[in-house]
């Protein structure tokens, strides 16, 4: 069975929000990174403290690292609202994938309905639109249009 077109929409979505996490979690990486050279950096130079030139330099380094913490911070409700949204997403996508398996009959259905007289002979319409719905669905990317 092919995969019908609002599916692979709903599945083309996830992905995106799922690089969307990965790119703030690469934020957040680069940011813990970079408060840990700034702390380094301090600790290196610690021992001079009382020399102004170094006092004003770990001030410098103090003040970059609160301003990366918030910054770091600031990214945390940002990922947790793409994490709430690939959930949402993915709940939705699990439920068209099991509406579609739930409600499309298999080709050979759809061939004993077309055999069925009251379709072949009466052109009953209710069967013309179960057995056109069906194929459409079995085979969205060959539709006639």
């Amino acid at each position: 069975m092919t995969t019908s077109p609002e599916i692979r929409d709903c599945e083309n979505e996830a992905a995106l929000i799922r690089r969307n996490i990965s790119d703030v979690q690469d934020r957040q990486d680069e940011l813990r990174r970079r408060i840990q050279g700034l702390r380094r950096a301090t600790a290196e130079i610690e021992d001079r403290r009382l020399v102004p030139e170094f006092r004003l330099r770990i001030g410098e380094f103090e003040g970059l690292i609160r301003a990366t913490e918030d910054e770091l911070k600031a990214t945390m409700p940002e990922l947790e609202s793409f994490r709430q949204q690939l959930h949402a997403k993915e709940q939705k996508c699990w439920e068209l994938r099991r509406q579609q398996t739930r409600s499309v009959p298999s080709e050979d259905e759809l061939r004993k309905t077309i055999i069925d007289p009251r379709y072949r002979r009466d052109g009953d319409p209710v069967l013309s639109r179960t057995v056109s719905e069906g194929f459409q669905r079995l085979y969205p990317d060959e539709s006639d249009d």
